[in-house]
């Protein structure tokens, strides 16, 4: 029995197959991708060394290959080469495969439909890739069981120029994700193309820019479940196009043909503009949620957002030529304060069990950041705008004393409107009073309770009153500090008249105390250390009684 144990093992044992890892560069054994294409197993990882590999073409069969560029982008330039499958400088037929870090370039063949990538395989993952120059991007072909993910990854200057050939083309698969994306300039085609059955475009920027001439710059025209979330998008006064989205234009043969169009900013320069959105009739459900369309050209065009008439559900979209965004000339489409789409959107809810709420935005240059709601409402558009922090009020006062009289001088910094109670020590309290006169002479706790927009402070000290004002230390005496320069850059100096000794508490804007020291006449504060802002400073004595209070900048 042990005998036939030990032989199940060995036998286990020896059939393990490892992975291997083919280092592929200039300096290594094999120099160049296709020198490896015959000798990899499916599993194993091809890392290619930055550089440049010149005319280098291959066909990959295996399965779950991960290939990746080492050290920057690994190039694969074909510019004056003849491709000699015909098809593309790589064509995928394995399955599960992963390419990341490769730019692909200058891929020309006679059909005019040369791609970096032929898909043609079941199953693809794109990640930080670059192709450019290129007839077609990525061209995949028809696979009803294929899914393909394309991520921080940028398209520039693709197609032909036909109209046929176009940044990337996605044929009849059963998923396409195109996710933090940068696809722009193509060549008279379409910025992205997809049949698939199901897609999902998120978070990108899809764009003409300043000399781009695509036609649309989302085209979907076999419809499908197509969800269109969180993207940049502008169409240039050289478009080939009247209509920036175009769904099921073709027809929409594809099954569950719903289009979700949700939280985008769109941007039109294009002279004659027909729709934003270009929907076929007979859609099941269109649901335009959060939008912000901007025509440059106003009246002058007047481009619409959409001529559907059917099954169409539209809320909270804006059609302007003044977003009041960052700089639109620049493609810099962040909100500024006064943007009329602040805390102007609605929740979109969800399409089956799919939340339709954007989670992230677009960071130049294909990235991505998270979303968060900052205000009352979602903000229409792609960027949220992101409220200042709200200062924490700083509540501060000093006083005078004649006799049993006294009046309070409120030195609290506050943010807009504020209210103000006091507590005089002896059970009276009041709102906004700043004179109080006591009934018999002693020492007072007062306290000052500052509200505002931002929070409540509350400072207390103690107060003291007597009829007879002899021998009273006065205000003046007790108050007087230099603190220069203010502004400041980097050393900055509390300069203190008075023989007593107080302690100095320095707070950032958000009311964190982040240095203290004893003041006797002079100390020197290195304000290089400080992030530039406004900081907020208190003076107290050895019994902890506030006597002074005051704020300067930091300026570079």
């Amino acid at each position: 029995m042990m005998k036939k144990i030990c032989t199940i093992i060995s036998l286990l044992y020896f059939g393990v197959t490892y992975a291997t890892i083919w280092s592929v560069g200039p300096a290594q054994t094999f120099t160049k991708p296709s020198d490896v294409v015959g000798l990899v197993s499916n599993g194993d990882t091809i890392e290619i060394h930055a550089d440049t590999y010149l005319g280098d073409f291959c066909i990959w069969s295996q399965n779950s290959l991960y290939f990746i560029g080492v050290g920057g982008y690994a190039h694969l330039d074909a510019s004056g080469f003849t491709i000699p499958n015909q098809k593309a400088i790589w064509v995928i037929d394995g399955d599960d495969n992963v390419i990341e870090n490769i730019e692909f370039s200058g891929a020309s063949v006679p059909d005019k439909n040369g791609a970096g990538i032929r898909m043609q395989g079941t199953n693809l993952t794109i990640k930080h890739c670059y192709f450019h120059d290129n007839e077609d991007g990525i061209l995949a072909g028809d696979n009803s069981n294929s899914d393909i993910l394309i991520e921080y990854s940028v398209f520039s200057n693709n197609g032909y120029g036909d109209g046929l050939s176009h940044n990337m083309y996605i044929n009849h698969i059963n998923s396409f994700t195109l996710q933090h994306c940068y696809s722009h300039n193509a060549n008279v085609g379409h910025t992205v193309k997809t049949r698939a059955h199901n897609n999902y475009i998120l978070y990108n920027r899809i764009m003409d820019e300043g000399s781009g001439n695509a036609s649309h710059l989302i085209d979907i025209p076999n419809g499908g479940k197509s969800f269109i979330i969180g993207n940049l998008v502008h169409q240039g006064p050289s478009a080939t196009n009247g209509s920036v989205i175009s769904y099921g234009n073709e027809g929409l043969t594809n099954p569950n043909p719903e289009l979700y169009v949700i939280n985008n900013t769109m941007v039109n320069e294009r002279n004659y503009c027909y729709d934003f959105v270009k929907i076929a009739s007979g859609t099941a459900m269109a649901k335009l949620f959060n939008n912000l369309f901007v025509d440059t050209l106003g009246s002058a065009v007047d481009c619409q957002i959409t001529s559907y008439t059917g099954s169409l559900d539209t809320v909270s979209n804006i059609l302007t030529d003044d977003p009041n965004v960052i700089n639109l000339s620049g493609y810099d489409y962040g909100l500024m304060s006064s943007s009329i789409a602040i805390d102007a959107g609605t929740d979109p809810g969800f399409a089956g069990t799919y939340a339709l709420l954007p989670q992230y935005e677009y960071l130049h240059t294909a990235d991505l950041t998270l979303r968060n709601t900052s205000g009352a409402a979602i903000d229409i558009g792609a960027y949220e705008y992101i409220f200042p922090p709200c200062p924490f009020p700083m509540a501060g006062f000093s006083y005078s004393a004649n006799g049993l009289s006294v009046v309070f001088n409120d030195s609290s910094i506050v943010t807009g409107n504020a209210t103000y109670t006091w507590d005089f020590g002896d059970g009276s309290a009041l709102s906004n009073q700043q004179s109080y006169t006591y009934s018999v002479s002693g020492t007072y706790n007062v306290c000052l309770a500052v509200t505002d927009s931002c929070g409540t402070d509350t400072i207390c000290q103690d107060v003291v009153v007597t009829d007879s004002i002899a021998g009273i230390l006065t205000d003046s005496e007790r108050q007087t500090i230099n603190v220069y320069p203010n502004p400041v850059e980097d050393v900055l100096y509390f300069k203190w008249v008075s023989k007593t000794r107080l302690v100095i508490n320095i707070y950032d804007s958000m009311g964190r105390l982040i240095q203290c020291f004893d003041l006797d006449e002079e100390y020197r504060v290195s304000a290089d250390k400080y992030l530039e802002g406004i900081y907020f400073y208190r003076g107290l004595e050895k019994n902890g009684t506030q006597v002074l209070n005051g704020s300067f900048v930091v300026s570079r």
